[in-house]
């Protein structure tokens, strides 16, 4: 039975693991991103318009940034809020406890929260957790009305590799010798100039533990046969490579191929049977 000509270049994939470091401070966290995105401290310093020996200050914890400066760390640096958020005298007290108290409300207004915390007066608090990312807010009927912002979807893979990457630790150098393919084709895949193969999408979820089933959320990752072969595994809740083949009107090897890079990915699992004869269906 044939089985693709993924079988015995895939099967012999290794993955490299690689313990981060997670950064203890503030400090430590601007450093690390900074890092990542292959700046120096003077560059840094002129993202935020200030002294390279200020960044060397913040990142050896001398100093706490303001709270501007804080925003304008996350935009420049395309940090997490919520991960920079963890760390002390980036938010108060009092605005954790609005984070905390009002999370999985629909919404809530300035009234709401000083009913909660016993103040007069909270605008600036509210409009500073808006500026850093994880509050949003709406205007409707001259009232403003606030909602705790989750954390948005990647919009592409280019984006999603990016995340990933960051998440990672990793420089796009570092990544690339992973893959296997050159810095350039990292950038391009994290800007969709160009997008990776199917052996390259496996390695992608492999070293940096991407969600399979975030990688199949864009066009650009599985073909349209794929996609079908998807949605007959959806309706039918198994199915082998000949039933694929005889419902969907594909080739043998097609089938198979498509259904095999599947597995391989993550998204469906699969049992064999009689003659190895497998049968997949969708991943628990």
């Amino acid at each position: 039975m044939y089985v693709g000509h993924y079988d015995l270049e895939l099967e012999t994939i290794s993955v490299i693991e690689f313990k981060i470091k997670e950064p203890e401070t503030f400090g430590e966290y601007i450093k690390r991103l900074r890092l990542i995105k292959g700046w120096s401290q003077r560059r840094l310093a002129q993202k935020i318009e200030t002294w390279p020996t200020t960044i060397l200050n913040w990142e050896k914890d001398r100093y706490i940034p303001r709270r501007g400066t804080i925003i304008r760390f996350i935009r420049e640096l395309d940090a997490d809020a919520w991960e920079a958020i963890k760390f002390d005298d980036i938010i108060t007290d009092r605005q954790r406890k609005i984070l905390s108290s009002f999370e999985g409300k629909p919404s809530f207004t300035h009234r709401d929260c000083i009913e909660l915390l016993k103040v007069d007066y909270l605008y600036d608090d509210l409009k500073y957790l808006v500026n850093l990312g994880v509050l949003d807010e709406e205007q409707k009927e001259n009232k403003i009305f606030y909602r705790i912002k989750k954390y948005s979807k990647p919009k592409s893979l280019g984006i999603l590799i990016r995340k990933h990457r960051l998440d990672n630790g990793l420089f796009a150098r570092e990544l690339a010798r992973l893959i296997g393919v050159t810095e350039d084709t990292i950038l391009n895949w994290e800007k969709n100039r160009t997008h990776p193969a199917h052996e390259q999408l496996l390695l992608l979820k492999e070293h940096l533990k991407i969600d399979p089933l975030a990688i199949i959320e864009f066009d650009e990752t599985i073909s349209k046969r794929e996609k079908a072969i998807l949605e007959l595994v959806k309706e039918r809740e198994s199915v082998t490579s000949r039933e694929c083949q005889k419902v969907l009107g594909l080739r043998q090897r097609d089938a198979q191929n498509g259904l095999y890079f599947l597995y391989k990915l993550g998204v469906l699992n699969r049992e064999l049977g009689k003659r190895n004869a497998a049968r997949y269906f969708i991943r628990d």
